[in-house]
């Protein structure tokens, strides 16, 4: 067996985030999409041997490698085959991005075998980009632990904008049975399973096939859920600058905690106390976190919990 050459591998395309708040004045354009925003992410918190591989026209990449030059994550960019022109409004309470950019799919042949030496791979598409295919392959041909983020698998684009993909039960429970732990809010994992309970959505998503389930529910937290018990943790009340990334921070922050230990718990308590540091800040990424204000945050949260 190979010894991984890397900590984490995100796969997904960036995308820009025109961001503007209905409550302040904050009005700016930023880089965002899952890959990145987790990679960041774990860049912030110390995670060093990191790549991240997107599809990217040419004349965008400058803007990529003065977000990330004076961090750790290394990058594998490809050319897209085919432009999918975006431009989309997403809404997270008071604050409201536009998604602008080309954006092309990511296939098997396009990822070097070297990247699958890793000891995480999530994935984390905008907008289809990855697919059912491609999963399946990453999962067969790797020994990472692979986490998927539900949100890009459920947009898609045509002719007429943007809408919510139907997934045909065959296909879901292919997607997850190459899965060791899926994402999703509230939203997605209702279009995804069907049912709007989330404690039952997330109970679907492991029947169908992934060893654990983890739904964001905002303000009320996070449910995680291994085909035995809940944990139930609640959210870190503080005032959130913009929400928009929140799911992604979240994924790089258990991803990252991941790493050192195999507790959910942990994990998401280590999620969720980072999460809250980070959207409590106008400034983008790279960003300095004090360990000791996690760990505050965790012990805060410790007691709240609930196993069910």
């Amino acid at each position: 067996m190979n010894l991984p050459l890397y900590d984490i591998v995100s796969i997904g395309n960036p995308l820009y985030n025109q961001i503007s708040n209905t409550q302040t004045d904050i009005k700016k354009s930023e880089l965002a999409g899952g890959s990145l925003t987790v990679c960041l992410t774990a860049d912030t918190l110390g995670i060093s041997r990191l790549v991240m591989i997107s599809s990217v026209e040419e004349s965008e990449r400058n803007d990529i490698f003065s977000l990330i030059e004076n961090t750790q994550i290394e990058y594998f960019f490809l050319d897209p085959e085919t432009e999918i022109k975006k431009q989309d409004i997403i809404k997270e309470g008071h604050c409201e991005g536009k998604i602008v950019g080309n954006r092309g799919r990511i296939r098997i042949r396009d990822i070097p075998e070297e990247f699958l030496l890793t000891k995480t791979m999530v994935l984390s598409p905008v907008l289809q980009e990855v697919d059912v295919d491609l999963t399946e392959w990453i999962s067969s041909s790797t020994d990472a632990f692979v986490l998927l983020d539900l949100q890009g698998f459920l947009r898609k684009h045509s002719h007429r904008g943007y809408s919510d993909v139907t997934w045909e039960p065959s296909d879901a429970r292919r997607l997850l049975n190459s899965t060791d732990l899926v994402k999703a809010n509230t939203v997605e994992a209702s279009l995804f399973t069907g049912e709007k309970d989330p404690f039952v959505a997330a109970e679907t998503l492991v029947e169908w096939g992934a060893e654990i389930s983890l739904i964001t529910l905002g303000s009320d937290g996070c449910i995680i859920y291994d085909g035995n018990e809940f944990l139930e943790i609640p959210a870190f009340s503080t005032e959130v600058v913009c929400s928009l990334c929140a799911g992604d921070v979240f994924l790089g922050s258990f991803s990252t905690h991941l790493l050192e230990t195999d507790n959910l718990l942990s994990c998401g308590l280590f999620a969720t106390s980072v999460t809250s540091i980070i959207l409590e800040k106008e400034e983008s990424f790279p960003l300095a976190i004090k360990q000791s204000e996690i760990q505050r945050r965790v012990d805060m949260l410790q007691d709240q919990v609930k196993i069910l």
